[in-house]
């Protein structure tokens, strides 16, 4: 149960995806925005507060089988060019999910054509599946909280619950387009009423906010990311600010949205526009009043500035993604947060890493192998294996690069290790991506440490 106005950025560092009965928000509570390691919810999100809240790290769980998922995609985001048999099957299978999932077939059909209209690669369509699924369900939880005054504003936001369910998200957009413009009208007509209506128009212009960060949502569902960036950086604008934390909440999510547009879509001017709206965050999130928020907005900064950095042929952003790591440390500290500080270890070895492989010398790769270190010493094996694995990668990549510049064979030997630890818990995980790209990796150290002396 989640109430009350401060500590609005909580991080789950029990064990990855324990399974919780229910989520609650009481009324009142401020915008939260819940992260850290994935959990399993078995029921319910109940929000009674008026502000809209982010869960990052729910899990959702797909039973059926998708091995032939790209041939179902294929089938629906083509169907003049599919077979009367290959859309049966994808029918089938869209059935199948729609029940165990709680959905409508349209939706989930959605779902698939939305995969093949983002391009996104065969390997990768379960994984975004899932994700799409759990954006959907986000979605639909906050669309169903909204509760309009307005009877015109009432009536196109049931009609655009009932478009949503049957996977219209277009015009669930469109109808939520009006529901707030109506909202807007109403607020400003509010405005001119005596002060006692003050507290009314603000409630509506809130829900205004709230309909357009909805339409945030759908944008994020279809991997539109600078769409969604736009709606969630205008609701920051529009929301009153009686609203306790709801635009850093949303300057929050526009950053976020920003970054994922320049990480997956190689969009490095919305890297940049992403990089600005953290540092506007940052102005929202103080460090003498919210540390750990504080810290979490460095770390997120110190992301889009590696990930800038890492396609640039200068020096710039690394440096500054690493500064903003060790900021991000100063708060997230091993005894207050010690996963968000290992994951942050983690994280600025990656930075310095980078530096160390455009520098000559070994300082930076140096510093980079005990920052992984470090991280392994809260990242465990039992603990998050996946994690560990990661990082344990990390250390095993920095080390070959040290044998490398220094001929030292004992480096290439625990690099080799290392590599071949992470690539046991890939296997063990059913990760179908990660085995053959480490296996070739492995092959590669084998080859150079037979030619050392």
């Amino acid at each position: 149960q989640f109430a009350g106005s401060t500590r609005l950025t909580p991080n789950n560092d029990l064990t990855a995806s324990t399974s919780f009965a229910s989520i609650t928000f009481t009324s009142g509570a401020g915008a939260f925005t819940i992260g850290g390691n994935a959990i399993t919810l078995a029921g319910n999100v109940t929000n009674n507060s008026v502000a809209a809240q982010t869960i990052t790290n729910s899990q959702i769980t797909i039973n059926a089988d998708l091995t032939n998922l790209p041939a179902f995609v294929k089938a629906f985001s083509d169907q003049l060019q599919a077979s009367q048999t290959q859309l049966a099957e994808a029918r089938l299978k869209r059935d199948e999910i729609a029940a165990e999932l709680n959905l409508t077939r349209e939706a989930v059909e959605g779902f698939f054509k939305i995969l093949g209209e983002t391009h996104v690669p065969p390997e990768k369509q379960a994984e975004k599946l899932r994700e799409v699924v759990a954006q959907f369900t986000v979605t639909r939880q906050r669309l169903a909280a909204l509760d309009f005054d307005e009877p015109a504003a009432k009536a196109l936001a049931e009609r655009a619950r009932a478009a949503l369910d049957l996977g219209r998200l277009d015009e669930a957009d469109a109808l939520l387009r009006q529901a707030g413009e109506a909202e807007l009208v109403a607020a400003e007509q509010s405005r001119v009423l005596a002060a006692q209506a003050q507290a009314a128009a603000d409630a509506k212009q809130g829900r205004a906010a709230a309909a357009r960060e909805s339409r945030g949502d759908i944008a994020l569902t279809q991997r539109r990311y600078r769409e969604a960036a736009a709606h969630f950086g205008a609701a920051a604008g529009m929301l009153p600010g009686t609203v306790s934390g709801g635009k850093a909440s949303l300057l929050w999510r526009q950053a976020d949205a920003l970054y994922r547009q320049g990480d997956e879509l190689g969009d490095n001017p919305a890297l940049i526009a992403s990089i600005t709206t953290w540092h506007l965050v940052l102005a929202e999130y103080p460090r003498d009043r919210v540390p750990l928020a504080w810290a979490m907005t460095q770390n997120n900064l110190g992301n889009a500035l590696w990930t800038l950095g890492a396609r640039e042929s200068g020096t710039a952003r690394l440096e500054e993604a690493a500064a903003a790591y060790r900021l991000a440390l100063t708060e997230w500290t091993r005894d207050r947060v010690p996963l968000n500080w290992a994951m942050t270890q983690n994280n600025l070895g990656t930075a310095l890493a980078v530096l160390g492989e455009r520098e000559s010398g070994t300082a930076r790769l140096e510093e980079a192998a005990a920052a992984y270190r470090l991280a392994l010493t809260e990242r465990t094996r039992d603990r998050v294996p996946l994690n560990w694995a990661f990082t344990r990668e990390n250390l095993g990549n920095v080390l070959a690069i040290l044998a490398e510049r220094t001929g030292e064979r004992v480096r290439l030997v625990e690099a080799i290790a290392c590599v071949r630890d992470a690539l046991q818990v890939y296997r063990e995980g059913g990760n179908t991506y990660k085995p053959p790209i480490t296996e070739r990796r492995i092959a590669a150290l084998e080859a150079a440490l037979a030619g050392m002396k």
